[in-house]
């Protein structure tokens, strides 16, 4: 009976506490590689209204690594698959700034960058 109780709180917990941890403005971490470049895990953007994951695609991985010095983004990284009803940081190239993308309910995994591996300069 405890055990049951105390997988269902930490069950309802992970509901409500994990998905903020998306919106840290300390989420990501960072390590050198031995070939001078960077990975960063967890990496999050701010967009207008806070922080929030990065949605996988070429345009945010190279913007998030030129905000960080780096000069580019490189194979290496690793991407995770997060639920539906969710926001994203999404780069918008037209007006050079991070925006909120919501995924809305259509029942889908979306790609997130859950480590990007920048060159180094």
């Amino acid at each position: 009976m405890k055990i049951n109780t105390l997988l269902t709180s930490l069950s309802i917990c992970s509901l409500f506490i994990l998905p903020s941890l998306a919106n840290a403005a300390t989420a990501y971490s960072f390590k050198q590689d031995e070939a001078g470049g960077t990975v960063y895990y967890n990496p999050t953007a701010q967009n207008q209204y806070g922080f929030n994951i990065i949605m996988l695609n070429t345009i945010n991985g190279e913007q998030f690594c030129n905000e960080q010095g780096r000069s580019t983004q490189v194979s290496g990284g690793k991407v995770g698959c997060h639920e539906d009803e969710s926001e994203y940081s999404n780069f918008d190239w037209s007006s050079q700034q991070w925006k909120e993308k919501s995924t809305g309910s259509s029942n889908q995994c979306y790609v997130y960058y859950a480590s990007i591996k920048c060159s180094s300069n």
